[in-house]
């Protein structure tokens, strides 16, 4: 009896060892998004982006097929410095950085569409937050920001 016992249990042992081995291929191949996650060597730190109904990050073609429009409004969030060393053609500078930065935005008109990029994408997100509290509704950033656009191979002036 108890050697009967003692196979029923090697038996059911070996059946959850298979069953667990055979589960990992499909383990392996679930597929998982990441979460989009944000540098800025700046700050030094990952910021994970605010949720949002509309997602208006845009891939660096879709950014230049869109402000390819003349409608369209361009803006460069970075330093000066930074957009002399060099911008999308057409951009206008709003430092998100200065202490103008809200002055300049209550200037523009915010029934317009604004496509906005910095460096890698955070102060552009950040910009477009708060455009957003002050009443803007037709916002878009470049996904990556400006270092995304210069992979693609996209100009810059």
């Amino acid at each position: 009896m108890y050697m009967k016992k003692e196979k029923m249990k090697t038996r059911i042992s070996l059946l959850c060892l298979l069953i667990g081995m055979l589960s990992i291929p499909a383990v392996l191949q679930a597929q998982t998004t990441p979460l989009p996650i944000r540098t800025d060597s700046n700050e030094g730190v990952a910021v994970l982006p605010d949720y949002q109904e509309e997602d208006n990050t845009l891939s660096p073609k879709e950014f230049a097929r869109q402000i390819a429009d003349e409608q369209a409004v361009l803006l460069d969030v970075r330093t000066p410095e930074e957009y002399e060393e060099g911008h999308l053609e057409g951009a206008k500078l709003v430092d998100y950085k200065s202490d103008e930065f809200e002055e300049q935005v209550r200037a523009l008109d915010p029934q317009r569409t604004y496509y906005m990029y910095c460096r890698s994408g955070v102060r552009s997100h950040k910009a477009l937050e708060q455009m957003k509290e002050m009443g803007f509704k037709h916002l878009y950033e470049l996904d990556g920001g400006i270092t995304a656009w210069k992979s693609e191979g996209l100009p810059v002036k």
